[in-house]
């Protein structure tokens, strides 16, 4: 579903890292989206009104903040290819470098309803 993120899929890209950012042996982890799409936003399924990922989180236990990443061992690279929006392009920004594929487009939604951007957009653009 455009790599729309939800609680399955943090749940398994924490692992993931964790595994190599643990690996003594692992000189950089690179990220990208599977198809077409680099992450479209958080998965619409697993919120309700007025909710997003981080009012959700505490409900369903053990999701991660993709603060995370900035604080891990190893390097991180973001290759974005397609669409990276909202939580999406959070996660590009929270690597330490990112290269954007031609195709590649970004999008907040959040400033268009007058709220600031999720996961710390708007610092760390």
């Amino acid at each position: 579903r455009m790599n729309a993120w939800g609680p399955d899929i943090d749940y398994e890209f924490f692992e993931v890292l964790d595994y190599y950012d643990s690996d003594p042996k692992t000189r950089v982890i690179v990220i990208t989206g599977q198809g077409v799409f680099f992450c479209a936003g958080h998965d619409a399924e697993f919120t309700q009104d007025g909710e997003n990922l981080a009012t959700v989180r505490p409900k369903i236990g053990g999701l991660r903040d993709f603060h995370d990443i900035r604080k891990m061992r190893t390097p991180t690279i973001a290759i974005v290819n397609g669409a990276a929006c909202g939580i999406g392009l959070s996660l590009a920004l929270m690597c330490d470098v990112r290269f954007a594929c031609p195709d590649a487009k970004f999008g907040v939604i959040f400033p268009q309803r007058g709220l600031v951007g999720e996961e710390g957009t708007a610092f760390l653009l």
